[in-house]
């Protein structure tokens, strides 16, 4: 759902990792759309460089994955996500469409983002925090709020967030390898 805070809630946990000493990237989809295909008019980079930085950080979040697509855009995400799936990297997508809604013809990338082992959903409100109180303030107000680590592989087990009335709620958010 659009405005629901996703984006803010990926920045934030790619920002903890990252001070935590964790090799992160944040990157929005469209951006990595854009960036290969400026790729191909430029002598100064190159596609497969270009894509190598999506495929080496070892936690990557790509926002709003879905928004842009085509064949030749469902090709170079496959090589991206299927890269990082091989290689058991930590992948976290947000994303306005539901998994089985995303406008990939390529449904191998489906395949590998909805892995069972790996996939955790995290449902979002249907409206708008943008007319809430601001995301920081709710992250402010929480009692604990942690991202669960693995600090030898760097994987992302999840996330907690335990409420001022002390009953906590945890939802994972992210494709964990």
């Amino acid at each position: 759902s659009r405005g629901s805070g996703k984006t803010m809630l990926a920045s934030i946990i790619c920002n903890e990792l990252n001070q935590m000493g964790h090799r992160t990237k944040f990157s929005s989809a469209s951006d990595v759309v854009s960036e290969i295909s400026e790729s191909w008019k430029s002598k100064d980079m190159s596609e497969k460089s270009v894509i190598d930085r999506y495929t080496k950080p070892q936690i990557l979040v790509l926002d709003d994955i879905g928004v842009r697509n085509g064949d030749w855009v469902d090709e170079r995400f496959f090589m991206v996500i299927d890269a990082r799936y091989r290689d058991n990297k930590t992948t976290i997508f947000t994303s306005n469409y539901e998994i089985d809604r995303l406008p990939f013809k390529d449904l191998r990338i489906i395949d590998r983002i909805s892995d069972t082992e790996k996939f955790l959903p995290l449902w979002m409100p249907d409206e708008s925090i943008r007319k809430q109180p601001r995301g920081g303030d709710f992250f402010a107000a929480q009692t604990y709020t942690g991202v669960a680590v693995d600090a030898e592989t760097e994987k992302i087990h999840g996330l907690y967030i335990l409420h001022p009335n002390n009953i906590g709620r945890c939802s994972h958010i992210c494709n964990a390898s």
